[in-house]
């Protein structure tokens, strides 16, 4: 039970410790689903408001997001990539033991806007193959990938083809690797479409992912933008002098 009476912590305070020594010592891992709110009520003897002021202080420091329709996820080690490397979503989750899902994904033949046009180096409204995927972590949705590749190889413009690794898909069926990729990361704001797409909050801070990917001939292949819920997920590097 909380302490109460004079010099004790506040009641917000003690339950704030309590969930974050659980989800240190492993009792709610990532991914993971906290109690409901109405569990921690009746456990302490607490009211529902503060349940939810130590829940809300607890997903300002990292530990924890509200879903809306799933509850509150445990996010104290966010899902972490690195920078300097090249690995699709997929063989990267593969690596650390975790089968990714795809929430949805899309094909339709569209007209390259200047930013892709640039990227691809080709002229704008050329026709480009657009693909768009929401991957999945422990089912939690993590991040949008808009893909566009040039039209110089028939892509199948079935939707069942790309839920798994597009560059597993392109190097089996197309025979293309992926040599180089040049990226750069930038910081954003969900907007209304992400936010129903990824399950985030409206205006929640998002990292931008701009990649550029070259085959192995060394020619332009695929530019893709990358929207990362940024409480689901980091990139990291490691140097050396």
């Amino acid at each position: 039970m909380l302490k109460r009476g004079k010099g004790a912590p506040t009641l917000k305070e003690q339950l704030m410790s309590i969930i974050e020594e659980e989800i240190q010592q492993g009792v709610y891992k990532q991914g993971e689903l906290l109690p409901r709110e109405i569990d921690y009520e009746e456990k302490y003897g607490i009211s529902r408001i503060t349940v939810r002021a130590a829940i809300g202080e607890l997903e300002q420091k990292g530990y924890v997001e509200r879903i809306k329709g799933k509850g509150t996820i445990v996010l104290k080690y966010k899902q972490s990539e690195p920078l300097l490397k090249i690995e699709g979503f997929t063989d990267e989750m593969k690596a650390k033991g975790i089968i990714p899902t795809t929430k949805s994904a899309t094909i339709s033949l569209v007209k390259a806007d200047e930013t892709c046009a640039r990227a691809l180096k080709i002229d704008k409204g050329m026709p480009v193959y657009e693909i768009i995927r929401v991957r999945c972590i422990n089912d939690i949705p993590v991040v949008r990938f808009k893909t566009y590749i040039k039209c110089h190889i028939d892509l199948e413009l079935q939707a069942s083809h790309y839920y798994d690794s597009l560059y597993d898909y392109l190097r089996n069926h197309h025979q293309v690797e992926i040599s180089k990729i040049t990226q750069r990361i930038t910081a954003g704001l969900a907007d209304e479409v992400l936010a129903e797409e990824l399950n985030c909050n409206k205006k929640g801070p998002m990292l931008i992912l701009k990649r550029i990917g070259y085959d192995q001939h060394g020619e332009v292949f695929e530019y893709t933008e990358g929207q990362y819920v940024a409480s689901r997920y980091e990139y990291y590097m490691e140097l050396e002098k």
